[in-house]
């Protein structure tokens, strides 16, 4: 799931159906959409984890923000990666937009390394090129991603940073939320430099509001590499 953007401060939740999922528990709100932990009601009690990001609704009705939510979904299902947080379902519910995404049972990378810190630990080298090299290879899968008609989407993430990579428990390191990705697909009218990131994850070209393409993501790594050694 992207437990990379689990709140700290979970608020009283009664489990509710939405559509063939039920919501267990809030996990955060962002600038477009909430995450929330869900369970895929199957037939015969067949359960599935999954999470639940699901458009806020003062921006349901604003098409320039259910275009950019839809631009996240067919983004990500042309992407398929064991490093990549997989989308399992995206639709429409009672008028609000949503997507269900696979659930990744860890830690976000800027939590362990907070973690470490507190603890007055060092990151191990070998950790540390195994997230790395694990993040470029599916940024490289991104970036090389091509449509029906053979010509590259020009697939950029634009938010890589530690928040953005989760560390699961069994060992798996997953990329998680392109929903600034900025591709062939998008149709919404946005700032190639968004403010939505703070400065510190940019690129230069980024900061400054400028075009961005796939080194900006390059470049964006580089700062996690830094943060981790």
């Amino acid at each position: 799931m992207p437990t990379g953007s689990t709140s700290h401060r979970l608020r009283p939740f009664q489990p509710t159906r939405f559509g063939r999922y039920t919501l267990l528990a809030p996990l955060s709100t962002g600038v477009m959409g909430e995450l929330f932990l869900a369970r895929i009601d199957g037939a015969k009690g067949l359960e599935r984890l999954c999470v639940i990001k699901r458009m806020l609704p003062q921006f349901a009705n604003d098409r320039e923000f259910v275009e950019r939510f839809t631009a996240e979904a067919r983004t990500l299902l042309t992407l398929s990666h064991g490093n990549i947080a997989q989308i399992l379902d995206a639709s429409v519910h009672e008028g609000t937009p949503f997507i269900a995404l696979e659930y990744v049972d860890g830690k976000d990378l800027a939590r362990v390394l907070s973690r470490m810190k507190e603890r007055g630990l060092s990151v191990p080298l070998s950790f540390t090129l195994t997230v790395a090299c694990r993040v470029l290879e599916a940024l490289a899968l991104a970036h090389r991603k091509r449509g029906d008609d053979g010509k590259e989407l020009g697939l950029v993430h634009r938010d890589v940073s530690a928040s953005n990579v989760v560390i699961s428990y069994d060992g798996e390191v997953k990329v998680i939320d392109f929903g600034l990705a900025k591709s062939a697909f998008s149709t919404a009218k946005t700032n190639p430099g968004t403010g939505l990131l703070g400065l510190r994850s940019m690129a230069p070209e980024q900061a400054r509001s400028q075009q961005v393409d796939r080194r900006a993501d390059v470049y964006a790594l580089g700062l996690v590499l830094f943060e981790m050694v």
